[in-house]
């Protein structure tokens, strides 16, 4: 069945790659085109996806995983093209994690009910002061899960100086060890399931985002019976 599995999955792609990338109007070139910025995308793609790249202690390291950190925030719960307008206007401002613990930023909330803010914070859901004609999604969860984050980031490095950017993620477990990283990843403030595993995706983690796209996959293959036999047999898109 496994290997079933891999040669279906060989085969979508290979439709995908000759098939969804062919122009509206016939154009070989266009085609050509086509084919080779997907495949660039999806091998760029996957060439960051590499734990090898966090294994070190430099800045650029660090703040790189931190921008995988933030950005896997933004992205969660809205449309992609939405959350790519609010990342781009912001990572000028959130790439730095220690700008986080200034007091400024400190944010109490119930919910989306905000209790009391600080001025930047305040200044980010009013698109006041360096947030002027920026784009930003005023989910005060979303913002607070953010700045507790950067906060403990900067704890973590300022406690271990020389410390790798993924022990900041790993604590010393072993990487294959997905649920025990997920369970840590969780502790320092991440606390959405779905968001640790896009995020540990998007790093190199062995482990896939399970979000509605990839399961009405899985289902419409067979693949969720195969791996879940006690699911209705009658289990359909809609209850996804």
């Amino acid at each position: 069945m496994i290997e079933q599995m891999r040669l279906q999955y060989r085969d979508v792609r290979h439709l995908v790659y000759t098939m969804a990338t062919k122009p509206n109007v016939p154009d070989t070139l266009r085609h050509v085109e086509n084919q080779r910025r997907v495949k660039s995308k999806i091998e760029s793609i996957c060439n960051d996806a590499n734990l090898l790249h966090w294994y070190i202690a430099t800045p650029e390291a660090r703040q790189g995983l931190w921008r995988h950190l933030w950005t896997k925030n933004r992205y969660a719960g809205i449309r992609a093209q939405i959350a790519s307008t609010e990342i781009a206007d912001l990572t000028p401002l959130f790439n730095n994690y220690e700008w986080f613990s200034e007091s400024s930023w400190d944010l109490q909330s119930h919910g989306h009910n905000v209790q009391s803010t600080g001025a930047l914070a305040q200044s980010f859901f009013a698109r006041t002061g360096p947030f002027t004609n920026l784009q930003t999604i005023g989910n005060a969860p979303k913002l607070k899960k953010i700045i507790e984050v950067a906060r403990n980031y900067k704890r973590y490095f300022d406690d271990h100086p020389e410390a790798t950017a993924l022990e900041f993620v790993t604590r010393g477990l072993n990487p294959y060890d997905i649920w025990a990283v997920h369970t840590q990843l969780m502790s320092t403030g991440y606390k959405a399931d779905l968001t640790a595993l896009h995020f540990m995706m998007d790093i190199g983690f062995q482990v896939i985002k399970p979000d509605v796209v990839i399961s009405r996959l899985f289902l419409d293959w067979g693949w969720l019976h195969y791996a879940i036999p006690a699911l209705p047999c009658d289990l359909s898109r809609a209850d996804l």
